[in-house]
């Protein structure tokens, strides 16, 4: 979309004061020129009043032009809608025309679109015209010439709501706006027709104000009349003087609060704001406002002087996120700023604001009790200036404001309407609305949100949960799908698909991620754009059975629900379609499969994984059904079975990985799988996969290996207290590496290096200087060992200077995959002691490795090994145990990645909880070769 920036501003404009009806600013159809609009014409315009229309013909091919309307007054305190209906006649397509509103020689606010379908909010402040909303298609604008669109500027108190057609569009916060005039923009040579312009008041009932509501709260701390804390002792003072309340924590730790009770309606829109000083102290630790208090309970929104904010629950004295440490530009930094923070509930949707700017928002919770104050930590001096709470006089149930209602099943919402209450918005992070039978959820920026309505829902009963959706934009990894059960943010449940083909079924309890069914491969799973995806939830007696697309995936223990909470979730700049939800009790028409439970062999301790040699082996377990079972059949073999359901049959297997799958078969045709996977270990004494060498006996093969590089990190000390350290471990496990590298195989010293507990630009710095030397002959081998997390959907590892609590300074799978990128080496293996997971291993299996050295080394690689867990690394690790042997005791010239792997599989399965992993980084080159060891 081309810009309007540069260009240069020709004003025409004939400024004549008018009187105009008592609720209109400006009324104009254009029947005449009786308010004096400029009209005249030459080379670059041509501007007339005929037949009941402005005409309004721009020429020139560079530049904009803007026509201004008579004065009229309008105050910062006043509301206002500015609407006009614009004819597009000719011209460029893709330049934007509009309108705007302003106060003149100051300040202008101006929406424009295009006749592709494209819109631009525009403000000019101290004379600087800045893009506040970027070009954003929209389905309201009608297209092409001789289309009509109407546009509308809304001002409700600080709330400015921009419409096309009636369509709610996006709205901003904006403090201060006034006006005297209004007009047109074009921009490029086209031509519009202006059919009439309407400036009037507007009341402040409207769904995004409550400013002329009842004011519960207006401290400003002119006297201590609400009684606050005033107190003076070696931990704090409180004290209210010069008209603020002074807060100062005088120690090195811990948070204290000041508060007093006032009674809100939590039925009915509110809004708090209060301004804080920050006078001197620590600058990343937090401060802030608390809300909905009692005893050791209540809701937080903190702030840092290094600008961050986070909004939490507190339950019984401990601290649940709901939106965890963000950076945003909006706070003012450092010891002597100020910062409004205001927080609006508001179609049960919380919104948060500092500095009058936008910033978040989330689902409104019930409030512990009626306490108001504030809170700050570890050694900071805060002077709040004034705290104001606001109270709507109307409920939430008014004719403007749509309310999400708790649905009773059965539930069959085919959006074709929203009588359900789905909230509907559309932000600079997200749009939800509902277009031609469908629930389109548009997330714009990375991070998940959550799209909620309430159910009431008896799971004591056996239902089925079904809903169906279409991926519209966004990579193949990303995570979407059906949220329920939820209470609030740190307790739900979820089953997500990725169009990688996986799906995943996780719990969240009280903040802790478990993975109750990892990302599964699943071919039921469409994968491409525009296609449909159904996934159903059937709760049978103690079961949860999952569908994909009307094929039974996989199955899980039932667990209780933490609240009646269900919607949708979607991750990271993607847009979904939900095509209908349907949740209804289950009936003795529906046809429930058999429940298989495995006895023999005991695949569950080893996650589904079992090594033996023998040639066949036994399998044992249960089916059961009300229908009866009608068979039961092992890979293809038909199991003995007894009318009690129990089953056995004998299995043959081959050498390797054997998949098996039990799958058994009711009377009515309704079938339940199990499967894990045995591998058949050879007992031969000698390798039968062993790499071949064709170079005609010669064992000093030359293929032209380059030079070999290794950046190897380890981390076991960690700033932040609340990681862990590894008492040494990793830095032992990084220098041991170094050694065998360099001693055994074809690692030159000087290019082999050593990062002993880095911080992540050492890291990123590391890899830049790699980027430089690194030629496509070359060899790189990245190791490390330290801790990693695994949170939304996103692997990272820590660097030493890690901070936890807001997620800073992590270094992230995307981040690393960024940097293989950049690095030209032919062949890269990435050896990781921690958890990675998320995008690198979301994806396919890696494919056979050709046996011939030559032809692995001639194939370009980029592969990984990792420890395979979700959990911090152990302080003796298995895993690097193995890894590191194996390398000390090979025997062979040449290694691959995959053989290596091959060969610490089985005894890491068989000596810990771990299952490690082999596979492709996708994206960046991968050929199918492999990373070749090569002895001295």
């Amino acid at each position: 979309m081309k810009s309007l920036k540069n260009s240069i501003l020709l004003a025409l404009f004939f400024y004549t004061t008018f009187s105009f009806s008592q609720d209109y600013y400006l009324n104009d159809d254009f029947n005449n020129n009786s308010k004096k609009w400029y009209v005249g014409n030459n080379t670059s315009y041509d501007l007339k009043v005929f037949n009941g229309r402005y005409y309004y013909e721009y020429k020139n091919t560079e530049k904009n032009l803007l026509i201004f309307s008579p004065k009229f007054k309008i105050t910062t305190s006043e509301n206002f809608e500015m609407e006009s209906s614009i004819q597009k006649i000719s011209g460029v397509q893709d330049y934007g025309y509009g309108m705007f509103i302003q106060e003149e020689n100051k300040d202008r606010l101006e929406i424009t679109i295009t006749s592709n379908g494209y819109y631009q909010i525009n403000q000019k402040k101290n004379g600087t015209l800045t893009t506040i909303h970027k070009w954003t298609k929209s389905v309201d604008i009608k297209k092409g010439n001789y289309a009509v669109n109407t546009l509308k500027i809304k001002k409700d108190g600080t709330t400015i709501s921009f419409y096309v057609n009636n369509k709610f569009q996006i709205s901003k916060t904006i403090a201060g706006v006034s006006a005297n005039s209004a007009g047109y923009v074009i921009n490029r040579n086209q031509k519009i027709s202006i059919d009439y312009i309407r400036i009037k008041k507007a009341s402040t009932n409207s769904n995004n104000n409550i400013n002329t509501t009842n004011t519960s709260l207006n401290e400003t701390f002119s006297s201590n009349s609400n009684k606050w804390s005033i107190n003076n002792n070696e931990f704090v003072t409180y004290d209210i003087k010069y008209g603020k309340y002074y807060l100062d924590h005088k120690k090195e730790k811990g948070g204290y609060s000041s508060t007093i009770n006032n009674v809100i309606d939590e039925t009915k829109d509110f809004e708090f704001e209060t301004k804080i000083d920050k006078i001197s102290g620590v600058t990343n630790y937090s401060y802030g406002i608390m809300w909905g208090k009692k005893s050791d309970s209540s809701f937080r929104f903190y702030i840092t002087s290094n600008g961050y904010y986070k909004f939490v629950r507190n339950v019984k004295g401990k601290e649940e996120k709901i939106i965890n440490w963000k950076l945003t530009s909006f706070i003012n930094k450092n010891n002597g700023a100020s910062n409004i923070i205001k927080i609006k509930k508001q179609n049960n949707r919380y919104l948060f604001y500092i500095n009058g700017n936008y910033i978040n928002e989330s689902d409104f919770e019930p409030f512990y009790g009626n306490h108001i104050g504030f809170i700050l930590f570890n050694q900071q001096k805060i002077a709040v200036d004034y705290l104001k709470v606001k109270q709507s006089q109307n409920s939430n149930n008014n004719n403007n404001t749509i309310v999400a209602k708790q649905m009773s099943v059965p539930v069959s919402d085919n959006f074709s309407n929203n009588n359900n209450g789905w909230i509907l918005n559309n932000t600079d992070n997200y749009s939800a609305k509902i277009n031609n039978g469908q629930f389109v959820l548009d997330r714009k920026v990375k991070g998940g949100i959550f799209f909620k309505n309430e159910i009431n829902l008896n799971t004591q009963k056996d239902f089925i949960l079904e809903t169906s959706f279409t991926k519209q934009t966004g990579a193949s990894n990303l995570t979407y799908g059906v949220t329920f059960g939820r209470k609030n943010s740190a307790n739900e449940y979820s089953f997500f698909l990725s169009n990688t083909g996986q799906y995943l079924y996780r719990k969240y309890e009280n903040n802790t991620y478990s993975a109750m069914i990892p990302w599964t491969q699943a071919d039921a799973i469409k994968t491409n754009l525009y296609q449909e995806n159904v996934l159903k939830i059937v709760k049978s007696n103690q079961l949860v059975r999952f569908y994909i697309n009307n094929v039974y995936v996989n199955e899980f223990p039932f667990e209780g629900f933490f609240g009646n909470k269900i919607g949708f979730t979607v991750y990271d700049k993607q847009k979904v379609a939900v095509n209908y939800l349907r949740v209804k009790y289950q009936t003795t028409s529906h046809n429930n499969p058999p429940v298989i439970v495995i006895s023999e062999p005991n695949v569950e301790e080893k996650r589904g994984f079992k090594i033996v040699q023998a040639k066949r082996i036994t399998v044992r377990g249960t089916a059961s059904d009300s229908d009866g079972i009608y068979e039961i059949l092992i890979n293809g073999i038909e199991a003995n079975v007894a009318e009690n359901g129990n089953f056995v049959a004998n299995v043959p297997l081959k050498y390797g990985k054997n998949e098996l799958i039990v799958s058994a078969t009711d009377l009515k045709q309704a079938t339940s799988t199990k499967k894990f996977t045995i591998k058949r270990k050879s007992n031969a004494n000698f390798d039968t996969n062993s790499e071949v060498i064709t170079n005609n006996g010669n064992q000093n093969i030359n293929l032209g290996f380059g030079k070999y590089y290794a950046l190897i990190i380890g981390v076991s000390d960690y700033q932040d207290e609340s990681i862990d350290d590894l008492q040494g471990k990793p830095l032992r496990d990084a220098e041991k590496l170094r050694q065998v590298l360099t001693q055994q195989y074809n690692f030159n010293s000087q290019n082999v290096i050593v990062l002993k507990n880095p911080k992540d630009n050492e890291i990123n710095r590391e890899l830049f200087k790699l980027r430089k030397k690194i030629t496509s002959k070359d060899n790189l081998l990245l190791f490390y060992a330290g801790h990693g997390v695994f949170q939304d959907e996103i692997g990272s590892w820590l660097p030493s200077n890690a901070i936890m609590e807001y997620e800073e300074n992590l270094f992230s799978n995307s981040s690393l995959v960024d940097h293989f990128k950049a690095i030209k080496s032919k062949h890269t293996l990435l050896i990781s002691d921690a958890c990675f997971s998320g995008s690198i291993f979301k994806t396919r299996a890696v494919t056979k490795a050709p046996k011939s050295i030559q032809r692995k080394f001639e194939l370009p690689s980029k592969k990984a090994i990792t420890s395979g867990t979700l959990k911090t690394v152990p302080n003796e690790s298995v895993f690097f145990k193995y890894l590191i042997k194996r390398l000390e005791n090979n025997p062979n010239k040449y290694l691959s990645a995959r053989k290596l792997f091959d060969m610490i599989e089985d005894p890491v399965i068989n000596n810990s909880e771990n299952k490690p992993q082999y596979g492709t980084i996708h994206g960046i080159g991968d050929e199918g070769g492999d990373f070749i060891f090569i002895k001295k």
